[in-house]
């Protein structure tokens, strides 16, 4: 909830500032916002100014964690563990209630936790299309190239992007999980990046989440 922090995280400099302008800018123009809250061992003291900024603003938010993706692989110290992040994801429930989304990104679409390729897509800086940020340059999962189709064209036409909109085959310990129409088998950039496949079902379960 300061440049010095934010800064840290993206490696730039007042990017704190920049973001609450663009927000304020957006609300002036009636746009719905959504604000990603990015949970790393340096913000975790900010967690009460956030939730007061999202309730003076009329916004929601998303707890998120680091994944590991990118420039996050040499900095594992802004890593979260699993319980300190459920212990702030519980604690934001009671004081966002409805505020805070919970595994969906849309709220035309209940009790899905990985939105890739179903409602969201991502342009690289390649004018690759791919299901989401975590496949950024992997060219096994590009749907597709804006330069040569439009963005209509490959979001309805590409075979990926159709198999994510597929069931994932759940193993037998899924099977029987309560949690499982929520969780949909985790993150499918997780999976891929640990398992080199988007269809199988991310390592480590979430049950207590």
């Amino acid at each position: 909830m300061n440049d010095e922090i934010d800064s840290y995280h993206k490696n730039s400099k007042k990017t704190f500032s920049k973001t609450i302008n663009c927000i304020k800018l957006c609300k002036s123009l009636n746009i719905d916002v959504y604000v990603g809250y990015l949970l790393t061992p340096l913000n975790l003291k900010c967690v009460d100014e956030f939730i007061d900024f999202i309730i003076e603003n009329d916004l929601k938010a998303k707890l998120m964690k680091v994944k590991p993706l990118g420039n996050s692989l040499q900095n594992q110290n802004l890593y979260i563990d699993d319980i300190k992040y459920k212990e702030t994801l519980s604690y934001m429930t009671k004081k966002l209630g409805n505020k805070l989304i919970i595994g969906e990104q849309n709220e035309k679409v209940e009790n899905v936790n990985c939105m890739a390729g179903i409602t969201s897509c991502v342009i690289g800086a390649d004018y690759g299309v791919y299901p989401c940020v975590m496949f950024l340059g992997e060219n096994k999962v590009k749907c597709g190239n804006v330069k040569y189709n439009t963005l209509y064209d490959i979001w309805n036409n590409s075979t990926i992007l159709k198999e994510f909109h597929e069931p994932r085959v759940f193993n037998s310990q899924c099977k029987l999980c309560s949690k499982r129409e929520k969780c949909n088998g985790g993150c499918r950039g997780k999976s891929y990046l640990q398992k080199g496949s988007y269809k199988e079902v991310e390592s480590g379960c979430f049950n207590d989440l």
